[in-house]
């Protein structure tokens, strides 16, 4: 999760954040319903999965999308709905950050996924209002601990809300403040890095967004709105299609889905987000505390400076995780 985060943050759950790209469609009858309050057991067979404690979205039989600050290290990702009992197994070999310092990542993966069918990436963002639905494998109840992730996914009926109900905002281009039905449901640590999805004309979901964090500063989940980075952005997208060889068309058109010609680099020691000149000091660095980017703690007697927005967790240590802090 971003909390302030960006909340989903990595490892132990969003209750709820759903992208994915077309994904056969659900009965006509069956339309984005109200939110359960913590959502439900998954309903359909979204073309998600778990790695490295996140929720991930096949885009691509090759390659799936996450949150940023879930990417510490290349590993196991287990594909399906049931993390106990996944439908495909493969593995990361090759981490891509966006530009900007978006909170949203490409995974090469390898051996491809080829028995399950990947979601497509919208192209226009969501209007405020839009009834969405998120999907995520985060923890199913409100606190810090309170309980491990869930074994099997869950999902959730959402739609999109002003972004003046997201103060963490800091990019509206490139974010989405989706709403919390009932105010005590929504994504939770474990969640970051889900697709946030969209019915289409066909009633075939398309991915929109990808769960990143809450969109106020709070530490319990689905009090507050949460914020998912819009994948359907033009820059974005546009990225992401250049990182993976092509993407299919949401209208119906698959465009040539050879790689381009120079393929996309590995991900830079530092990550791409810049910290201010100035960052703000926030004393010694703790377990299940929300750091935004630029953030300054102090942990084994150095000082480091936060580089991804997150929620921290026992193991995340900043010398342990240089993909969210570098040392100052």
């Amino acid at each position: 999760m971003r909390k302030p985060i960006r909340l989903l943050a990595v490892v132990a759950v969003l209750v709820a954040g759903i992208s994915a790209t077309a994904v056969a469609a659900s009965a006509a009858t069956d339309p984005v319903r109200p939110a359960l309050v913590g959502g439900r057991p998954a309903t359909e067979a979204y073309p998600i999965g778990v790695w490295n404690a996140c929720t991930v979205v096949l885009i691509k039989s090759d390659y799936a999308i996450t949150a940023a600050h879930c990417t510490w290290r290349n590993g196991y990702a287990g594909i399906g709905t049931d993390r106990n009992a996944p439908v495909a197994v493969t593995e990361s070999v090759g981490r891509y950050f966006a530009p900007g310092g978006a909170d949203v990542a490409v995974l090469k993966l390898s051996p491809p996924v080829t028995t399950v069918k990947p979601v497509t990436i919208a192209r226009t963002t969501p209007a405020v209002g839009t009834p969405t639905r998120l999907v995520g494998f985060g923890q199913t109840c409100p606190t810090v601990s309170c309980d491990g992730s869930t074994t099997k996914a869950m999902e959730l009926d959402t739609s999109i809300v002003p972004d003046a109900r997201c103060p963490l905002i800091v990019n509206g281009e490139q974010e989405l403040c989706t709403d919390n039905p009932g105010g005590n449901a929504g994504a939770c640590y474990g969640d970051s890095g889900g697709p946030q999805l969209q019915k289409n004309s066909r009633n075939e979901w398309l991915l929109v967004g990808t769960t990143s964090g809450a969109g106020t500063v709070n530490t319990d989940c689905g009090v507050v709105p949460s914020i998912y980075v819009d994948v359907t952005n033009a820059g974005l997208r546009t990225w992401i299609a250049q990182t993976v060889g092509g993407l299919p068309d949401p209208d119906g058109t698959t465009p040539p889905t050879t790689p381009p010609t120079t393929p996309p680099t590995t991900p830079p020691t530092t990550p791409p987000t810049t910290p201010p000149t100035t960052p703000p000091a926030t004393g010694a660095w703790a377990p299940y505390t929300a750091y935004r980017a630029g953030q300054v703690v102090t942990y084994g007697g150095a000082s480091y400076t936060c580089v991804q927005s997150h929620t921290s967790l026992p193991g995340w240590e900043p010398s342990a995780v240089p993909a969210l802090w570098r040392r100052a």
